[in-house]
């Protein structure tokens, strides 16, 4: 081994503790004695060796000892490990390293050295992702030191690198190395800080310029800086002489006029001056040409300047006002706020940065960085190009790499120019004359403007021309030419120089282009369009694949020579695409698009091709449009496919489907329709298959659609159904008055129809579905024997509609049914509840009828056996039903949310009635029928002569019945009930409840409230009354017309007298007891209080002309007050 083969150990070393590369003489003595040791070359080698060797250790430890350490960390142990941390790994330590460290350093079972090397092991053996990159970073920040050591070649840079300002420096570079940073690369840093080094070591000299003819200024090997001033009784004369000498010199010129242009007389001599700094409130018109050794030029104005710079001069020119123009230099930053800028024949880089109104003009340089709120010409430029503008024109000739971002109503864009040819005399052969003028890079170009998360995208017209480049993408354009000229590169004539390079633009990206767009590359294969509304051309010498990424696009791509195309969707937005590739003899589609749609396709019509096909894969949901034209498609193979494809297929192609929800319209194919296992649907054109044909439903719940008259002729004969196989759902299209035997034509349990008049399906099996899909007339629903014969047998009937208003869907008369399902179906985005569709289950077999769904309906259903109808299944919408002459006991139930209009006055059985939590409209026959009424905001129930129990609500209810003997408990809502003759039993709540009751013997409980009770007949006879049960303050009893004042008289008849006694008392008539002919009267008897009202002239009470109202309890008849035959408690 060798001193030379520790250089890099050194260096990490040195890097760890100290964080900067080695010097010249650390760096050799160091090594030496590691080699002298014959210590292990390795990081790992020389921790373990630490250990195990004294001499080793020693060295090692002899860092932490230095004067550098000791100025660096001092005793602070923290700011020690926190500092090898970031010097290795460019990161701070967490805490639990941090805390591990320091305790170990601390109780000295560690040295700081020692730390140093196990903190360093520990990042080039951990082999985690973070550990990968911590092993990158030291090993870039090894090779970057290693050059910087070795960079430090002259004698002065060996002075400048040492001391605490150098080792900062250094420092500071090697802080900004990365796990990606190519060492490479970084060299023009490393150079560019040894430079700051020897610039800072040198020692400055101020010295000024006099007022005397002839200032004669000769600089040393110092720094001088030289100050001097312009104009008026400036400093700086024309007989003057500025030497600046070996040093990095500065000279400092302020003019001190007020009106004018600022300029250096041509007599004056400057020379050696690295640095000119000229500081005007005017124009200033310099230049420097003539200044040997100037290398920067730095000028601050106010108006139009004028600099022209040799190549070797770096010009920086910041003007608040006016014009720039400047001619040569190297680098060269402009920054203005008016005026126009123009800068030409740069040696380097140009920046130029102006808010202003005036146009930049760029003629020459390398990189040129430029933003403007006017136009842009660029030429002549060879290095990449970076332009912002807000509303002007771009024009880019020449450069590598272009960027160009440009708001949305900027002005037209070029890039490059069309090829110029110029031909040889002699061999007559031509040559591009104007390669220069082409980018030789990459284009970028954004035309547009966001503003709230909206993007609006520019309409100029963008041309591109490129000669090397790879990619070109284009957002915001009216659209235009894309160019590689490698695809007309010219052949050169003898002894004229080769254009370089052959077609390499294999990519390019258009975003929001409005406008047609020709791309023109012979290695073109990626094509990536984004909100594209107009045609694409791609023009591509030789067969090749192109494979086009598309989102939310409305465009055309044309493709004369792709022999495969490919296209990619992806986004939440509708994709729609058009094709023309001629040669192209396949195509896929894929990717994760939310829903595309392949526009015109001419695939493969060139007569090179005998066959194409398509293929379909990915997530999106792609509609392929019309392909019975595509004569050569051999089929659709979309088996990998799971978002459903939607294609009209020709008769000679086949096609297999994925696990999407396909659909698929097909004539008389002669080849195989295989639909995956996604719920799929074929639209069959023909009644018929053809020879060799067949089409077959997947694993899904799969539908047929084909017209009822093709489907009745098709099942007449057993054959359809073994050439169609596997769909559970029928689609009967343009019905009208056809029969159709399902068990001929398939095994289908779910039939479709949009309307029909006299559609016969016969041979269903129990537990179809018919859904009806729009209006219509009539459908007869036969099931055969096994119908017959059975007694549960369902149909299931769902009247599905989008409209918002009700359908008529006419009526089913399904013979032998017992069950019919019915679901009401409103397709709006949010269903509504408004209206009602109307329905009639025709004939005399239905035994029950359910009804459920999101809109109303109006049933029409007046067979004798139906024994239940059960709507309580709608859940948004009412509900109406007119009974038939129903012959058993039934039960109805209204919607559970809508309004209910319910009939059975017809029925000749009892009937159960249930509500909902809507309106309850209710007529009941002369049966014993029991209803309880929904939670609506009001009720009615107008019933017969029948016994009923009727129960209300929790709001209004309204109930009249007939001569029948009813129970009724209504809520706590204001209630009316009314009754004729029958003896009633009535409950009310805590609403204010109006009772009118007649001659039965009706019991009466009100519960709280003013409520009013009303006697609209006598009873028959004394002992035949009506109970109030709970008479309180506030009720009124209203006893009829004619009525007098309440006799307050108290009646106290013998303790033998009987309950007809008191009768006779009350009605007494005039001259007996006080009691007026036609008054009130009350008395207590057994512990209840008794109002009688004498209608008769008799002096005793009379049957059927007299009436008597039991009060239960003694009520205090005294306080209460009588108006118009109206008591009124108190």
């Amino acid at each position: 081994m060798a001193a030379a083969d520790y250089t890099s150990l050194v260096q990490s070393i040195y890097i760890s503790y100290f964080g900067r590369p080695a010097d010249t003489f650390g760096l050799a003595n160091f090594a030496g004695k590691l080699n002298t040791l014959k210590a292990p070359l390795t990081v790992n080698g020389l921790t373990a060796a630490y250990k195990t060797s004294a001499a080793i250790k020693s060295l090692i430890d002899s860092f932490g000892t230095s004067d550098e350490s000791i100025a660096l960390y001092g005793n602070d142990t923290v700011a020690f490990v926190s500092a090898i941390y970031n010097n290795v790994l460019n990161r701070t330590p967490d805490f639990d390293g941090l805390v591990f460290w320091v305790k170990e350093i601390n109780a000295g079972n560690l040295s700081k050295a020692n730390a140093s090397l196990a903190i360093m092991a520990g990042a080039v053996n951990n082999t985690s992702p973070q550990g990968l990159i911590d092993a990158q970073v030291l090993a870039n920040k090894v090779i970057i030191a290693g050059n910087f050591t070795t960079a430090i070649d002259t004698g002065v840079e060996l002075g400048a690198y040492s001391g605490n300002t150098a080792a900062a420096a250094a420092r500071d570079m090697l802080k900004t190395v990365t796990a990606t940073t190519v060492p490479a690369t970084f060299q023009a840093t490393v150079d560019a800080t040894i430079v700051a080094i020897v610039s800072a070591s040198i020692p400055v000299v101020n010295v000024a310029l006099t007022s005397s003819i002839a200032d004669t200024i000769v600089g040393g090997a110092n720094s001088e800086i030289i100050n001097g001033t312009l104009g008026g009784t400036g400093t700086l004369s024309g007989f003057d002489s500025v030497d600046g000498g070996a040093g990095n010199d500065t000279l400092n010129l302020v003019d001190v006029s007020i009106n004018g242009t600022t300029k250096i007389a041509a007599s004056v001599v400057i020379k050696n001056v690295e640095t000119i700094n000229v500081s005007s409130t005017q124009a200033v018109d310099i230049d420097t040409n003539g200044y040997a050794g100037v290398t920067a030029l730095n000028i601050q104005s106010t108006g139009v300047d004028i600099v022209k710079a040799a190549a070797a001069t770096s010009v920086n020119v910041i003007d608040t006002a006016g014009a720039v123009t400047v001619t040569g230099g190297n680098n060269v930053s402009v920054t203005t706020t008016a005026g126009k800028v123009e800068v030409n024949n740069a040696a380097g880089n140009v920046t130029v940065a102006t808010n202003g109104s005036g146009v930049v003009a760029i003629v020459g340089g390398k990189n040129i960085v430029t933003n403007s709120a006017s136009d842009v010409t660029i030429s002549k430029v060879s290095g990449s190009v970076a332009v912002t503008t807000t509303t002007g024109a771009i024009s880019v000739q020449g450069g590598t790499d272009v960027s160009i971002v440009s708001k949305a109503n900027a002005g037209n864009v070029s890039v490059g120019a069309a090829v110029a040819t110029t031909t040889d005399t002699t061999t007559g052969k031509q040559t591009i004359s104007n390669i220069a003028d082409i980018a030789t890079g990459n284009v970028t170009i954004a035309n547009s403007t966001t503003t709230a998360g909206l993007t609006t995208y520019g309409a100029s017209a963008t041309n591109v021309y490129t000669n090397g480049g790879a990619s070109v993408s284009v957002s915001g354009s009216a659209g235009g030419a894309i160019t590689d000229v490698g695809t007309t590169m010219l052949a050169p004539s003898t002894g004229v120089a080769a254009v370089a390079g052959t077609s390499k633009l294999t990519t390019v990206a258009l975003t929001g282009v409005s406008g047609a767009t020709t791309v023109t590359s012979d290695a073109l294969v990626n094509l990536a369009m984004t909100k594209v509304s107009a045609g694409v051309t791609a023009t591509v010498a030789g067969a090749h694949a192109l494979t086009i990424a598309s989102a939310a696009n409305a465009s055309t791509v044309t493709d004369a020579t792709a022999t495969a195309v490919t296209i990619t969707t992806s986004g939440t937005a509708a994709d729609m695409l058009a094709l023309t590739a001629e040669k192209a003899a396949a195509l896929t589609v894929g990717g994760t698009g939310a829903a595309f749609t392949l526009g015109a396709l001419a695939l493969g019509t060139a007569a090179s091709v005998t066959a194409t096909s398509l293929t379909v894969n990915g997530s999106v949901a792609a509609d392929l449009g019309n392909l019975s034209a595509q004569t050569k498609l051999s089929g659709v193979d979309a088996a990998a496919n799971t978002g459903g494809v939607t294609a009209v297929m020709g008769t000679t192609a086949s096609f297999t489907g994925g696990t999407g929800a396909d659909i698929v319209t097909v004539g008389a194919t002669t080849k195989a329709i295989v639909t995956g296992d996604g719920n799929d649907t074929v639209i069959m054109t023909s009644a018929t298959v053809g020879t060799g044909g067949s089409i077959a439903g997947g694993a899904g719940t799969d539908t047929l659609s084909i017209s009822a008259a093709s489907a009745a002729a098709a099942s007449l004969s057993a054959v359809f159904a073994t050439k169609v196989t596997g769909f559970e759902h029928l689609t009967l299209t343009a019905a009208s008055n056809e029969t159709v035997d399902l068990s001929v034509l398939g095994t289908y349990n779910y039939v479709s129809v949009s309307g029909a008049d006299g559609l016969t399906l016969n041979n269903v099996t129990s537990g179809v579905t018919l859904a009806l899909t729009g209006a219509g007339a009539a459908y007869n629903v036969n099931g055969g024997s096994p119908f017959i014969t059975g007694v549960s047998d369902v149909l299931n009937v769902t009247l599905t509609d989008g409209s918002g208003a009700g359908v008529v869907f006419g009526a089913v008369a399904a013979l032998n049914v017992e069950t019919i399902a019915i679901t009401t179906a409103d397709t709006q985005a949010k269903a509504s509840g408004t209206f009602s569709d109307s329905f009639a289950v025709s004939g005399n077999s239905a035994k029950s009828i359910t009804v459920g769904g999101n809109a109303g309906l109006v049933l029409t259903a007046d067979g004798a056996a139906l024994t239940s109808v059960d709507a309580s299944g709608i859940t948004l919408g009412g509900f109406a039903f007119t009974s038939g002459a129903l012959a058993a006991a039934a039960s109805i139930k209204g919607s559970a949310s809508g309004t209910n209009t319910v009939n059975f006055v017809a029925a000749t059985k009892a009937v159960t009635y249930t509500g909902g939590a809507g309106n309850d409209v209710v007529t009941a026959g002369n049966t014993s029928n029991v209803i309880t009424l929904g939670e609506g905001a009001s009720n009615s129930v107008n019933a017969g002569d029948g016994n009923n129990t009727i129960t209300g609500g929790a709001k209004i209810d309204f109930v009249t019945v007939g001569s029948g003997n009813n129970t009724v408990s209504l809520g706590n809502g204001s209630n009316t009930f009314t009754a004729t003759s029958g003896n009633n039993t009535y409950v009310g709540g805590t609403g204010v409840d109006t009772i009118s009751v007649g001659g039965g013997v009706n019991t009466i409980t009100t519960g709280t409230g003013a409520d009013v009770i009303n006697f609209t007949a006598s009873a028959a006879n004394g002992n035949s009354y009506s109970t109030i049960m709970d008479a309180h303050a506030g009720m009124k009893i209203n006893f009829g017309a004619g009525a007098g004042a309440l006799n307050k008289v108290s009646l106290t008849l013998a303790g033998t007298a009987v309950f007809q006694d008191y009768l006779d008392a009350a009605t007494a008539g005039k001259g007996e007891v006080g009691v007026a002919a036609g008054a009130l009267a009350y008395f207590v008897f057994g512990g209840n209080t008794y109002v009688v009202t004498d209608h008769s002239d008799a002096t005793t009470y009379q049957n059927g002309a007299d009436s008597v109202v039991k009060l239960v309890g003694i009520v205090d008849m005294s306080v209460s007050t009588v108006a118009s035959g109206i008591v009124t408690l108190h």
